[in-house]
């Protein structure tokens, strides 16, 4: 499964798995402190937030 979205200059590609590109325009980086995802598994119908392996 493949998921495309962009809001602004913010695009985002999510491929089932553990494939996620993040693309931003460079003059918009200055601003950005980080990012976080979010993941509901729609199944087991819960939420949060994935933290590093």
């Amino acid at each position: 499964m493949r998921v495309q979205d962009t809001s602004g200059s913010l695009r985002l590609n999510a491929i089932a798995g553990t494939h996620v590109v993040v693309d931003m325009d460079q003059a918009d980086c200055r601003s950005l402190l980080g990012f976080s995802v979010n993941r509901t598994s729609h199944d087991e119908g819960e939420s949060g937030y994935l933290t590093p392996a």
